[in-house]
């Protein structure tokens, strides 16, 4: 069944000239994204999802989607690049992230793209009765962070999958009166702080030179050699680079 849905994405890029793929596309907000970041004309993009009733909306909504699971995703007409834009958070766990990270190295042929919560702070935060209102949601069970990224990407790059990855920062946050932090007696599956609706916190507390918060993670790995990582990497924003493989 997953070979004969497979052939249907392959014949589906080959007669529609399609750029990249969105995995765990959800309504298809994503495609969008890409197309703005790194689509210098009109590219095309397909979203893949797990859960028919989004490929449904997807559908409703104009855009091109297939209902699959991307680990077993095996192309033989490849695409450009591959996105995952707040999609890894809401899978199960280490492992199915590096089955998803290894199926984007194995269906690009020039790079993947990732951007998520940032989770690295959450222990610092919890210090200062703080969190993200984003690490307390059910439907965050995978908060997969630098270390985590740099593990599977380091096998990637040793396997030769890909060539060249980075991590980032973006939208740093300065202090506690963010409204992205809540106070950690906050329920869960809350969103900004509204001083009206949750628990006093403490607003005075400047991060600085203590540490660096931000409110993305993103990821940028290369499959081909011959990209210009300089130039790629101006095509979405980032306030500090985290790592680098090619600094080394």
């Amino acid at each position: 069944m997953k070979e004969k849905i497979n052939s249907k994405i392959d014949e589906y890029i080959a007669k529609n000239n399609i750029e990249f793929i969105d995995f765990g596309a959800s309504k298809g907000g994503s495609i969008n994204l890409a197309k703005k970041y790194f689509c210098k004309f009109s590219g095309k993009g397909v979203g893949i999802d797990i859960d028919p009733e989004k490929i449904d909306i997807m559908k409703k909504a104009g855009y091109d989607a297939f209902c699959e699971d991307v680990v077993s995703l095996s192309l033989k007409e490849k695409v450009r690049f591959i996105v995952m834009s707040h999609f890894l958070e809401h899978i199960d766990g280490f492992e199915n992230s590096k089955k998803c990270l290894e199926s984007a190295a194995n269906n690009s042929t020039e790079f993947f793209y990732i951007q998520q919560p940032y989770f690295d702070a959450d222990g610092y935060l919890f210090s200062k009765k703080l969190k993200f209102f984003w690490s307390h949601w059910g439907g965050h069970p995978n908060r997969i962070g630098v270390l985590d990224f740099y593990k599977i990407l380091e096998e990637l790059k040793l396997s030769e999958k890909i060539d060249r990855y980075a991590i980032y920062g973006y939208n740093e946050i300065k202090s506690s009166k963010d409204g992205k932090l809540l106070p950690l007696s906050a329920s869960a599956d809350q969103h900004h702080y509204d001083i009206n609706v949750h628990p006093k916190k403490e607003c005075s507390i400047e991060f600085g030179n203590e540490i660096d918060i931000f409110q993305e993670l993103r990821v940028l790995a290369t499959t081909d050699p011959k990209i210009d990582y300089g130039e790629l990497e101006k095509s979405f924003k980032w306030n500090k680079k985290i790592y680098d493989s090619g600094s080394r």
